[in-house]
């Protein structure tokens, strides 16, 4: 249970199991729904509103649908030993901040230098990145997470991550501050020089 204290002294309890998933087999998402809505000053009862809890719920569902990284399969490819690093840039990426529970959104840039005659096919880096991004999480641990992620499936000679997001927290709330980018980088391995 995700329990969230509302500034009125109200507490709302969001069913998520030991993994971060939301559960909801009692409708306790709901309610917990329903009653943030009453909170804000709204009806959720109304007929604008009664439909939203269920698909608010199911978009959170949707958007934090966090996967165990350790069952995506990476084939790979024989080709020529190659000595440099392969880049793909942009690929874009949503995912919701753990602090707020509010979407941050970018790109993520990743280079891996391959250690033997073996390449991974591209679209799995990409399917990579959208698999890992489906959780409540810290801009930081994300990087992290597909850096490792693929230094330990791929065992290349070195990877590298860089991920530029825009944060929610800043843009719509606090210093409401929008494009601002917060940029983070990781790297696993040994190379003669870094892409980034």
């Amino acid at each position: 249970m995700l329990r969230i204290f509302l500034s009125n002294g109200w507490q709302i309890f969001l069913p998520l199991d030991c993994n971060g998933n939301f559960e909801d087999a009692m409708g306790d998402g709901e309610d917990a729904l329903r009653n943030l809505l009453r909170d804000l000053g709204e009806n959720p009862d109304g007929p604008d509103l009664a439909k939203t809890p269920g698909r608010a719920l199911a978009a959170l569902r949707e958007i934090a649908a966090k996967s165990d990284e350790c069952d995506l399969p990476m084939a790979t490819f024989p080709a020529m030993a190659y000595g440099d690093w392969i880049r793909l840039d942009r690929i874009p990426f949503g995912s919701l901040c753990e602090h707020h529970m509010l979407p941050f959104s970018g790109a993520v840039s990743i280079a891996y230098w391959p250690a033997g005659d073996r390449i991974v096919g591209l679209s799995k880096l990409v399917r990579l990145v959208e698999w890992l991004s489906k959780r409540l999480q810290l801009q930081e641990h994300f990087t992290v997470r597909i850096a490792c992620a693929i230094y330990e499936k791929l065992q290349p000679r070195a990877v590298a991550v860089r991920v530029e997001a825009e944060h929610s927290c800043m843009a719509l709330r606090g210093v409401r501050s929008p494009g601002i980018l917060t940029t983070t980088y990781h790297r696993c391995g040994e190379a003669p020089r870094w892409p980034f």
